[in-house]
């Protein structure tokens, strides 16, 4: 192709047709144009079909961390459940005196109200595309804007349930459980094997019987309910994660399918309805 070109120009050049050389240059360059912009044109459209399909794995990838958050918002929902009976049964021990305070379901509100678990969050996909700038692949602006909007949040979340709740509950928890419980008992005969099994002295949980109006009692009572308390605040930003996460979720999905990537939102339905229906088989793990 090259030596054809060549040719006409100078056979062109030989007969001393200049003007027109002229126009075949202007024509070649022109075509060179034409073949640069036409090479740039379908570069970019390679590089956006490239892009898009990362938008794609990014957004799907998303999705996988706001299932496994909802997940375990709905398993620190049900156990903020837990806690709460837990501490209003401990609470009613001095007062109500058909509880019998060495029964199984004592004990084991003792063992749950001890637990506190904060919210972790799954965010190791938006972590990468934060870091390596891919974030601005999506080219939804709101949609971005959704995402930035809820992980900010999350860790507003987390940090307040790790940095502030966390400490003052386990503060509470210590002064409360470890001046007034029999704990060598119930960790020794409740927690560990007999073969490991230390236990000084026979269980004493006497202390629910001391006399509500003296100080030990009404210390006691007084970090249960702060505990108490501090577990209601954490449990709301729980529903307001469980919200959020739901309604990226339903955001992510409307946008894909809107890219012709059929999405279903079933995963979190599917935990919802068997935390509703009593199926807590799995979430065992969590309380015990």
């Amino acid at each position: 192709m090259i030596k054809f070109f060549r040719k006409i120009r100078q056979r062109l050049l030989a007969e001393n047709k200049f003007s027109k050389y002229l126009l075949y240059a202007l024509g070649e360059i022109v075509l060179v144009v034409i073949g640069i912009l036409i090479a740039l044109q379908l570069n970019l459209y390679n590089e956006k079909q490239k892009n898009e399909k990362t938008e794609v794995a990014y957004l799907k990838g998303i999705l996988t961390d706001l299932d496994q958050d909802i997940y375990e918002v709905n398993e620190l929902m049900y156990y903020d459940t837990i806690l709460f009976n837990s501490y209003t049964l401990i609470l009613r021990a001095f007062t109500d005196k058909s509880i019998n305070v060495y029964s199984s379901s004592f004990m084991k509100a003792l063992n749950y109200a001890y637990i506190y678990n904060p919210f972790e969050g799954n965010s190791t996909v938006f972590e990468d595309m934060k870091s390596s700038g891919r974030i601005n692949f999506i080219q939804s602006d709101a949609l971005r804007l959704s995402i930035l909007r809820y992980y900010n949040d999350s860790q507003e979340i987390i940090k307040m349930q790790n940095e502030v709740n966390g400490p003052q509950i386990a503060e509470l928890k210590n002064d409360a459980y470890l001046n007034n419980i029999d704990m060598n008992s119930l960790i020794e005969v409740f927690i560990f094997p007999d073969k490991w099994t230390a236990e000084i002295d026979n269980l004493d949980l006497s202390f629910f019987q001391k006399d509500i109006k003296s100080q030990e009692v009404k210390k006691f009572a007084n970090n249960i309910s702060v505990m108490k308390g501090l577990v209601l605040a954490s449990s709301s930003f729980n529903e307001l994660l469980l919200y959020n996460s739901k309604d990226l979720k339903t955001k992510i999905i409307d946008y894909l399918n809107s890219l012709g990537e059929e999405i279903e939102n079933e995963l979190s339905d599917e935990i919802v309805q068997a935390i509703q229906n009593g199926d807590t088989d799995i979430l065992e793990r969590t309380v015990t």
